[in-house]
């Protein structure tokens, strides 16, 4: 089946019945121009549709209070999304220093176009960005939060099998929002969980906003900000010279995500309690603090998690 030359498909006859004659090869090929003529209307048709919705969900995510609450209106009343609880899941890829390549970007497609698969029609929109995709879905589960996590894991598969064989997948979940014109502060979030988990790498490459905990808070800070404040200890234990130093930092890092507990951090570290208080005191000597003292303790904390969103180690 062609039209105008193009090539939308095949037909199939059974000769199980005896050979064509003329006459009825000609009305095949007559029903063959029909069914070519239908499939060009239809492709146009949703080419239409799809033109319209991408241009309605870029309003929809407008800094313009008044464009996201028309845009949002419109999806509606044209049938194109359901006006539920919605929620934002941001595709974005890294290569380094380098610029994604174009089939980076067809992976990014191929990626939110899955996602969108795996929902009923009207439950799902998608935009395509320079660097990263969106895909907005209703919050049709809203008491089931692993559902979006598994959907995130699906389409980073996909994406990776379809990307450059250099480039890393983060994906990042925003939080839902009742009206349909607010999910614009659900892809805020997206945005924000997909750049954090790209940095801060021990929290996995699908990422819930609300799963960000204090990064939250401070990838809100310029990271010149965030470098200054840096407990003065701290960064002497950074940028101590010497064979196994980093070991302190691992240790720390490590004691504190125990809250403190000397057990559960010599397991996880598989080393043994004297060891650990070893360490800990020489962290002590190096950076000056009391690690008896609840403020010291936080000055650090609060640090290695700064040092980890701005890459320092």
């Amino acid at each position: 089946m062609k039209y105008k030359g193009a090539l939308l498909g095949f037909m199939w006859l059974l000769a199980s019945e005896g050979a064509v004659d003329d006459l009825q090869a000609s009305a095949v090929r007559r029903a063959a121009e029909t069914v070519g003529l239908i499939i060009h209307r239809e492709y146009l048709l949703g080419e239409l549709s799809r033109g319209r919705e991408r241009e309605l969900t870029r309003d929809l995510l407008a800094d313009q209070a008044e464009v996201r609450a028309q845009a949002a209106e419109q999806l509606v009343a044209e049938n194109l999304f359901s006006h539920r609880a919605s929620a934002a899941l941001v595709v974005t890829l890294t290569r380094g220093n380098s610029p994604l390549t174009e089939q980076d970007r067809l992976a990014l497609t191929a990626g939110v176009e899955f996602g969108r698969t795996r929902r009923e029609q009207r439950r799902a929109l998608t935009l395509e960005r320079p660097d990263h995709a969106i895909l907005l879905l209703t919050d049709d589960h809203p008491t089931k939060r692993g559902a979006l996590a598994e959907l995130g894991t699906g389409i980073r598969e996909r994406v990776l099998a379809e990307a450059d064989s250099h480039t890393c997948c983060w994906i990042g979940i925003g939080e839902p929002r009742t009206r349909l014109e607010d999910v614009h502060a659900s892809y805020a979030d997206a945005r924000r969980a997909a750049e954090v988990a790209s940095v801060v790498r021990v929290l996995g490459f699908v990422v819930r906003y609300s799963e960000l905990g204090v990064y939250s808070m401070l990838a809100e800070l310029p990271p010149d900000r965030l470098a200054d404040s840096l407990h003065p200890g701290l960064r002497a234990l950074f940028e101590r010279p010497g064979l196994g130093e980093d070991d302190l930092v691992f240790t720390l890092e490590a004691f504190f995500d125990n809250a403190g507990n000397i057990k559960r951090t010599s397991e996880q570290l598989r080393i043994h309690r004297t060891s650990l208080y070893y360490r800990l005191k020489r962290v002590e000597e190096i950076t000056g603090v009391d690690l008896s003292r609840g403020d010291d303790r936080l000055s650090l904390h609060l640090g290695l998690k700064i040092a980890r969103l701005i890459a320092m180690h």
